[in-house]
């Protein structure tokens, strides 16, 4: 999306033509762009891909029955059927040979280039998701879950156009991903609790550790205003949203 490219100085639409992908992505990083443009620069990216998996679909439908006039039908060219199968039936019907045999042979080649058209998807979704733009702490959670929910959605777009084989590669690829982040973003909160514990001026209080029930007494009302917690936020969220807590943590399910 070049549009957002503009509000950054000193990189021009002409400028941005002539870069690769991955110096494009690098470039999202510079302040003065704000993190929001990033969601938005994918989720036009991913529309256009989603049309052209879509117009590639319609058109290897097409010669699965091209000379029918029911193949101008949108709701025909969404049909499920047995490509192969169809176009032996064509041929029953009085096709020439010649024009069967360069049909199926185009038909059978865009069957097979699924697989190139989608790796191609997932390398240039790689170089992106893997470069700085995307990692923590330049993308903050809230963008990055936001961010794995618009790639969840290409994947089940990508499934429905090659087939799940050629998905899970991809879905490996995310899983990957997100450990790097989660781990990125846990190794940011431990520190950051260690430099406060080292900040923080530690005064003795005159309480008694045993009107808590010693240690361990401790532990356990600290984990039940814990679990009281996060049941309070669940009831808040559900509601007007219909997420749960574990929902806004559903990156962990690719683990």
């Amino acid at each position: 999306d070049t549009k957002n490219l503009e509000q950054k100085p000193g990189l021009t639409v002409a400028q941005a033509r002539g870069m690769s992908l991955e110096q494009l992505s690098e470039r999202v990083v510079v302040p003065g762009i704000s993190r929001p443009s990033l969601i938005a620069c994918m989720c036009s990216a991913f529309e256009t891909i989603c049309d052209l998996l879509h117009n590639h679909f319609l058109v290897m439908q097409w010669h699965a029955d091209p000379l029918s006039k029911e193949s101008r039908d949108p709701s025909y060219l969404h049909r499920k059927i047995d490509q192969e199968s169809e176009l032996k039936q064509n041929t029953k019907e009085g096709i020439d040979p010649k024009m069967f045999a360069k049909l199926i042979s185009v038909h059978r080649s865009l069957r097979l280039s699924r697989r190139y058209v989608w790796g191609a998807v997932q390398s240039q979704l790689g170089l992106v998701l893997k470069g700085r733009a995307c990692q923590y702490p330049n993308l903050k959670l809230q963008s990055f879950h936001q961010l794995i929910e618009l790639v969840d959605v290409l994947c089940n777009v990508g499934k429905a156009y090659a087939g799940d084989t050629y998905v899970l590669e991809t879905r490996a690829m995310i899983r990957e991903i997100c450990k790097a982040y989660i781990q990125g973003f846990h190794n940011d909160c431990v520190e950051s609790l260690r430099n406060l514990l080292k900040r923080e001026s530690w005064q003795k209080l005159n309480v008694s550790l045993e009107s808590f029930g010693g240690m361990e007494g401790l532990v356990e009302r600290g984990r039940r205003r814990h679990l009281a917690g996060l049941r309070s936020l669940e009831y808040s969220l559900v509601p007007s949203t219909g997420i749960t807590v574990g929902g806004i943590w559903s990156m962990h399910d690719y683990e």
